[in-house]
C-alpha cells in the first residue's frame, strides 16, 4: 500500500507499509488519519498495454512522469488500468482460460516497479 498525502498535511514518509485507506465515519481514513483523495485517472499511455509484455524502461519513464506530475500538482491517489477486453493481457490459452498475466512474465515486476515509484511520491494507487 502507498501513503497518500492528505490536503492539510502529508503522512510521514516512515508510514509503515502496512497502513490501509479505510473508511472512518463515513469519511476515507490513511492509518487512522481522515484524508481527501485527489489525483487522476490513468486509463493507459498505451493502450491496454502499459504494464507487462517486456515493456522498455523509456515506458516506465513516461508512465513516472505522470506520478511525478501528480505529485507537483498536489495529487495523491491514482487510478490505473491494468487490462482491456484481453487484448494485450493477460494470455488465454485456446479454451479461454487465463494461462499467464502477459506474454513475458513482467506484468507482475512492472506493477511493483510502478507502484514502487508511487510510494516513493506518496501516491496512492
Amino acid at each position: 500500500a502507498q501513503s497518500p498525502s492528505s490536503s492539510s498535511s502529508p503522512p510521514p514518509p516512515s508510514s509503515p507499509p502496512s497502513a490501509r485507506l479505510t473508511v472512518l465515519n463515513r469519511t476515507l481514513a490513511w492509518d487512522g488519519v481522515p484524508v481527501f483523495l485527489s489525483g487522476v485517472n490513468l486509463a493507459w499511455l498505451r493502450y491496454g498495454n502499459d504494464f507487462g509484455n517486456g515493456q522498455s524502461n523509456a515506458h516506465f519513464c513516461a508512465l513516472k512522469d505522470v506520478l511525478v506530475n501528480t505529485s507537483r500538482a498536489g495529487g495523491n491517489s491514482m487510478r490505473v488500468w491494468l487490462h482491456v477486453e484481453g487484448y494485450k493481457t493477460p494470455v488465454f490459452d485456446a479454451d479461454g482460460v487465463v494461462v499467464a498475466t502477459d506474454s513475458t512474465g513482467s506484468l507482475i515486476s512492472d506493477m511493483r516497479r510502478y507502484l514502487r515509484a508511487a510510494r516513493q511520491l506518496d501516491i496512492l494507487i
